[in-house]
């Protein structure tokens, strides 16, 4: 099976001038859907992302859980008060998109060791 390196998808306009209405999977399977047809749809899984925490013998933290789980409420505290910043993609910084994908990393890095 032949994999495809990328695609555009464009409206049919009646003067000529194509508009770009999108260019990943997710665009294109949602103009599916909204046309009536029945997506079944298998995705890989993506590689699971691996905070290394270290924690030193007399840390404040009682375990790496409880260090995710200061650092997801610290995250939380901060959202609340100062909120998310609009930036351009090369800034530094969190904008909403950041935050969801931090916290998503941080709840899977939830673990059974207690070291």
């Amino acid at each position: 099976m032949t994999k495809i390196k990328s695609f555009k998808i464009y409206t049919d306009d009646t003067d000529e001038n194509k508009v770009l209405v999108g260019n990943d999977i997710n665009t294109a399977l949602e103009i599916l859907e909204n046309n009536g047809y029945i997506i079944e749809a298998e995705y890989e899984q993506k590689e699971k992302t691996i905070i290394q925490i270290n924690l030193k013998k007399d840390s404040s933290f009682n375990d790496k859980n409880h260090f995710i789980y200061c650092l997801q409420d610290l995250i939380n505290e901060w959202e609340d008060v100062i909120g998310a910043k609009e930036m351009d993609k090369e800034d530094a910084g969190f904008n909403c998109e950041r935050l969801s994908e931090l916290k998503t990393i941080l709840n899977g890095g939830l673990t059974n060791d207690k070291s």
